[in-house]
């Protein structure tokens, strides 16, 4: 799923993996996005994300979530958050399971 999503076949995913090929910046960033972290994570192991429960809760606080104000946002970065916001619920739920 990740290698379609990111636009390359289950082999060269395989081959970055190994360290057998590299990638372009627009795969990293493909593979960032679907992901929902950054391309410093990807390629230092930090980034600035939500990495702890209190943070967790604190990004899930539906009062909180009211007060962000995205409208200053392209409709790209919207679509970003959306998707984000998606993961996140999906990884809450299957957490709460």
């Amino acid at each position: 799923e990740l290698a379609e999503l990111a636009g390359i076949s289950v082999q060269f995913l395989s081959d970055i993996e190994n360290n057998k090929k590299s990638m372009t910046i627009t795969t990293l960033e493909n593979i960032a996005k679907y992901l929902c972290v950054t391309t410093d994570y990807l390629i230092y192991g930090s980034s600035n994300y939500v990495s702890n429960q209190s943070a967790l809760d604190t990004f899930w606080d539906i009062e909180y979530l009211k007060t962000v104000d995205i409208s200053n946002l392209t409709p790209e970065e919207k679509k970003i958050i959306f998707s984000m916001l998606s993961y996140f619920d999906n990884s809450k739920k299957n957490n709460e399971e």
